[in-house]
């Protein structure tokens, strides 16, 4: 299965975890979370996710477990829609990577680690299209702590690198 882009077909994803941020924005990603964190309840965290982080909107998942085995990606920001070409939100993390079951693994042992461990985590790869050159990518999930009304959440930001070799 390979996801088409009018730009080029999406052919394989080769990534490697990573447990600290490296790309600048997800670094300032990272640390905002924890202030915000620091100052409000989960809840009202929770609510402000859109206005917190605005200026990132395009580039966030929001995702919870699903079953044992298996993560809700509950938002999906533009950009990963367009990077992916497939409308990701309201999928399961195993629907949408499919296609690519090396990366699906990974995405779903670093989820785990986030929601069940509490721990950041993430992934740097890269994303190979057939008809144009490969994009460089950064992904940094941060664990959203649980209230009593809701199930917990993680919050990802995808840092695309620019072009790789």
């Amino acid at each position: 299965m390979q996801a088409h882009l009018s730009y080029g077909t999406l052919v394989a994803i080769e990534a490697v975890p990573i447990t600290t941020p490296q790309t600048s924005q997800n670094i300032d990603f990272v640390t905002r979370v924890n202030r915000l964190l620091e100052e409000q309840s989960p809840s009202a965290f929770r609510a402000a996710i859109p206005f917190e982080f605005k200026d990132l909107i395009v580039n966030l998942i929001l995702y919870s477990q699903h079953g044992d085995n298996d993560f809700h990606l509950r938002v999906v920001g533009n950009r990963i829609g367009r990077l992916m070409a497939v409308e990701s939100t309201g999928k399961t993390a195993s629907q949408v990577f499919a296609a690519w079951p090396e990366f699906r693994d990974l995405f779903l042992h670093c989820a785990y680690k986030v929601t069940a461990q509490g721990c950041i985590s993430g992934l740097r790869g890269t994303l190979h299209y057939s008809e144009r050159s490969p994009e460089g990518f950064e992904t940094i999930s941060v664990p959203v702590p649980d209230d009593a009304s809701s199930k917990f959440l993680a919050l990802c930001n995808v840092c695309v690198t620019g072009q790789s070799t």
